[in-house]
C-alpha cells in the first residue's frame, strides 16, 4: 500500500477486496501475478517427498489473510513467527509490515514459512488428517475419475460463479497425491460438442503458472503442460480452510457482508 495509507485505509482496501463479486474476481485474478505467489517451490518434507499440499494451502491462506505495510521497519523475529503462526491456523488478519508483496516476505523468510509448512505436514499425518483425504473408498475417488469433464466444469463454476480459489488433489499411484490451485478457468468453443475447458494452475512444484486443457475426447485423462498425466482421481478439498479464512476475515471486516466459502458444496469436498 503507499505509504501515506492510514490503518483505516489498510483495513478498508483489504476489506474491499471481498466486498464484491467483481473485487472477489479481482482478487483471484491477482494469483496470476508472481509478486503474490510464495518465491520458492515444493521441497523437503517427510521422506523428503515434498510439501505441495501444505505449500498451496498457505499460498491461499496467504492471499487471503494478509496485507502489506512496506512504508514500515520489517518485522522482528517474534513477530514473523506470530505472521506465520496466523497464516498456517487461518486464525486472523494480519499486516505484513516492512514488505510489498508476499514474493518478497516469503523470499525474505523462506526457511521459516518451509519449517513451518514441514511442521504442519507432521501434525497432518499424525493426526489422521491426510489418511482421511486419501481415502481410497472415497466415493469422489471413482466419481471424479469416471468423467472428469464433469469436475472440471464445478471447478469453473467455482471460480466463476462462486468466486472462490479451488484446492485439487490429483490422486495417482498408492498414496501418492499431488495438489495445486486452480486460478483461472475458460471455457472455449462455442458449440458442445467442441467444448473444450481450459485450467489456470498455480503447481508449487514452479514458479511459472501451468495450463490443463481437456475436451470429451480426452475426459479420461489431462494435458500438463505437455506431458500427459494419467491420475486415478482428480477431486476437490480442503473447502474447511475456507470457513476458517471467512471467519477470519468477517472478524476483520465486521461491517461487512463477506462470503468466502462456497455456497454449495459437494459431498467429500469439505
Amino acid at each position: 500500500f503507499p505509504s501515506h495509507d492510514t490503518p483505516i485505509n489498510n483495513r478498508n482496501k483489504f476489506c474491499n477486496q471481498f466486498s464484491t463479486n467483481f473485487n472477489k474476481q479481482q482478487f483471484i485474478a491477482s494469483f496470476l501475478d508472481q509478486k503474490n505467489r510464495l518465491a520458492f517451490t515444493n521441497k523437503g518434507g517427510l521422506f523428503d517427498i515434498g510439501v505441495c499440499w501444505w505449500h498451496s494451502r498457505f499460498l491461499r491462506a496467504a492471499a487471503y489473510l494478509t496485507y502489506y505495510e512496506p512504508q514500515k521497519p520489517k518485522p522482528k523475529e517474534s513477530e514473523v513467527d506470530k505472521i506465520i503462526h496466523a497464516i498456517v491456523t487461518q486464525s486472523q488478519v494480519v499486516a505484513i509490515p516492512g514488505f510489498s508483496n508476499l514474493e518478497e516476505f516469503s523470499n525474505y523468510h523462506n526457511r521459516k514459512i518451509q519449517a513451518a509448512l514441514e511442521d504442519w505436514q507432521l501434525k497432518d499425518s499424525i493426526s489422521g488428517a491426510v489418511n482421511r483425504t486419501l481415502n481410497p473408498l472415497r466415493p469422489s475417488f471413482h466419481n471424479y475419475n469416471d468423467d472428469l469433464l464433469q469436475t472440471f466444469f464445478r471447478l469453473h463454476d467455482l471460480i466463476n460463479q462462486e468466486k472462490v480459489v479451488p484446492f485439487v488433489i490429483e490422486q495417482n499411484i498408492g498414496t501418492v497425491a499431488h495438489a495445486y490451485l486452480v486460478v483461472k478457468s475458460e471455457i472455449l468453443g462455442e458449440e458442445i460438442w467442441n467444448r473444450k475447458i481450459r485450467l489456470t494452475l498455480v503447481d508449487s512444484n514452479s514458479l511459472k503458472l501451468s495450463e490443463v486443457t481437456i475436451d470429451r475426447d480426452s475426459n479420461d485423462r489431462i494435458y500438463f503442460d505437455e506431458n500427459k498425466i494419467e491420475g486415478h482421481a482428480i477431486y476437490i478439498d480442503y473447502f474447511r480452510d475456507l470457513f476458517k479464512v471467512e471467519t477470519a476475515i468477517k472478524d476483520f471486516c465486521p461491517h461487512r457482508n463477506i462470503k468466502i466459502a462456497p455456497k454449495n458444496i459437494y459431498k467429500y469436498e469439505y
